[in-house]
């Protein structure tokens, strides 16, 4: 019998400041330790001891010397940088490849820019640059797609929407949260351009305008004009019928489009405004989200002939990151804090809970009691979509969150110090 591969078990929380982790080694001993978002550490350096070596202050976890080949920089002045060559954190001695202009005590961050849950993998594992991480079975819950979509951090996305319908998301269902409201904001629009289409499927799936090729050619060259970073196809009556939505993504997927968000495969509902509005924010948050995954993936190796990242989505469950769809992100570190909350109070007998998860960016609350209560549309930041998620309110205020005078009014967020400069 094939013996068992020895694995870590690292469960990650990453939020707009912080990132949050918590190891289990193959003997069960348990590690605990946090790391800014921004994936690099900080300390200070005191003062200058020999050419290019100082003494100095760590301000993170560990004593393992693993940092060779990081790189330095003064926070006082980013353009000096260095590479570690040596570092030794018991007795606080740092050798870099140069000397800097260094005015003692001076604030550094040495990174070596990887993804923070992989640095907290590395710091959790003692594994230094040059050597691969350990097999690592590792568990992910972030808030970065609702960060980026309340501080409007997304992609330049292109919506491709049937003729007649260009003004779809713009128009919404004329509802008002503030009936008596004078001064009405315009609707939130993650589209930088609309692209019609000609073409028509029934509400019987009969081609009432067929998707000719010379459509497509139009269609192909409209948007190599426009050079989006995410493209969103949603087309009417595609819920049920979505032979024109495939060949328009197989020809724009042909040309080499990264990112491309198709509302049947991502929200086959009969509405085309919630099914286009979900398919929008996955094509807003698509190229963030999925170079960030991607980064922290390449980093791990397969567990047992299985990818070892999982990711939490909003409805609270894991899957493989390769199915994780950008959409299921936005209360994906809530919803893993309800799941958690809800464990650890049935453990100490309660079954009426309440949870407050405030992080740097935004503030979340939820109730459990005794069952997970669920959704199917989400509002964020003045976004609906339509997506299964745990019921969690969130608002864009969290302890980073800057305040700030318009001209008008003094407003707290939406814009999150994050890590940098980090909290007060």
């Amino acid at each position: 019998m094939a013996r068992a591969q020895i694995t870590w078990q690292v469960w990650v929380d990453t939020g707009g400041t912080f990132t949050d982790c918590i190891a289990l080694d193959p003997s069960g001993n348990r590690i605990r330790l946090k790391v800014l978002s921004s994936g690099a550490l900080r300390g200070v350096l005191l003062e200058r001891t020999a050419p290019a070596t100082y003494r100095f202050s760590p301000n993170w976890p560990g004593k393992e010397p693993i940092f060779e080949g990081y790189r330095l920089r003064l926070l006082s002045d980013p353009g000096s940088s260095a590479l570690v060559e040596e570092m030794d954190l018991i007795e606080g001695r740092i050798r870099l490849d140069r000397d800097l202009p260094l005015a003692a005590p001076a604030t550094f961050e040495i990174s070596a820019n990887e993804e923070a849950p992989v640095l907290a993998a590395r710091l959790a594992t003692a594994t230094p640059l040059n050597r691969s991480l350990p097999p690592i079975r590792f568990r992910l819950g972030s808030t970065k797609g609702t960060n980026a979509l309340l501080e409007r951090k997304g992609a330049r996305a292109v919506l491709l929407i049937t003729k007649g319908f260009a003004d779809l998301i713009a128009i919404g269902t004329q509802q008002r949260p503030h009936l008596f409201q004078l001064d009405i904001p315009d609707p939130v629009l993650l589209y930088d351009e609309v692209i019609e289409i000609d073409e028509r499927i029934g509400v019987d799936g009969q081609i009432v305008h067929p998707l000719t090729q010379r459509e497509l050619r139009r269609v192909r060259k409209a948007l190599r004009v426009l050079q989006p970073e995410s493209i969103a196809i949603a087309l009417l009556h595609a819920y049920a019928f979505p032979e024109h939505e495939r060949m328009l993504a197989e020809a724009i997927r042909t040309d080499g489009w990264p990112f491309v968000s198709v509302s049947h495969e991502l929200s086959p509902t009969v509405q085309l405004l919630p099914r286009a509005q979900t398919t929008l924010v996955n094509a807003y948050l698509a190229p963030v989200l999925e170079r960030y995954l991607m980064g922290i993936a390449e980093s791990l190796s397969p567990v047992a002939g299985r990818p070892s990242l999982r990711v939490m989505t909003s409805s609270g469950g894991l899957v493989e990151a390769g199915q994780f769809h950008p959409k299921d992100s936005l209360l994906s570190g809530p919803a893993g804090g309800v799941v958690g909350a809800a464990r650890i109070g049935k453990q100490l007998g309660y079954t009426q809970i309440l949870t407050l998860d405030m992080g740097g960016t935004s503030t979340d609350t939820a109730r459990y009691d005794g069952n997970f209560h669920y959704e199917l549309e989400t509002a964020i930041g003045g976004v609906r979509l339509r997506n299964p998620a745990l019921a969690i309110e969130t608002v864009a205020a969290g302890g980073g969150s800057i305040c700030a005078f318009d001209g008008h009014r003094l407003q707290v967020g939406p814009e999150s110090a994050g890590a940098f400069p980090g909290p007060a």
